[in-house]
């Protein structure tokens, strides 16, 4: 056995771990974890499965609530948005492009898979009439408000 074989970021088994074996799952599970908290196992490239969290804007009118995400290199097809009066998430998978003639790799800093995003919106919006638009990369919804929806904070006085 060589050190590669225990160490998943450097073996060549990594992608083909499955969820029946309960210590290779652990093991995928703890690495993930230090993943997402440290950016990327040390001393390696970004791998391939690394968390991808598109950033957001969200904006707010007196009539609607507008969200703007950054979703470089997804296409429509693979995206998801699903709207509650409260809350919008955003669900997709951005797929890596391999060719077969592919020499090798030194450095890859993109990072590709499965993304959900939940935002918690600043008002109560009508999911109902909410729309979406897909243009170069970004995604705009706009969410109109409920009648008489309030913003979500209240300013407390320091006395």
């Amino acid at each position: 056995m060589a050190i590669t074989d225990i160490i998943p970021w450097r073996s060549q088994r990594w992608p083909t771990l499955r969820r029946e074996d309960p210590f290779n799952y652990i093991q995928q599970q703890m690495n993930r974890m230090f993943d997402e908290t440290l950016g990327f196992p040390l001393g390696t490239a970004w791998r391939a499965e690394a968390a991808f969290t598109p950033p957001v804007e969200i904006s707010e009118t007196d009539e609607e609530v507008r969200l703007l995400a950054e979703l470089p290199g997804i296409e429509a097809k693979d995206l998801e948005v699903d709207v509650t009066a409260e809350s919008i998430l955003l669900r997709g998978e951005k797929r890596e492009e391999r060719q077969s003639a592919e020499q090798g790799r030194y450095v890859a800093e993109r990072s590709y898979g499965r993304f959900e995003r939940q935002v918690a919106l600043p008002a109560e919006v009508d999911a109902e009439k909410a729309r979406a638009k897909f243009k170069d990369g970004v995604l705009e919804v706009t969410l109109p408000k409920l009648a008489g929806a309030k913003p979500k904070h209240h300013k407390v006085k320091i006395g």
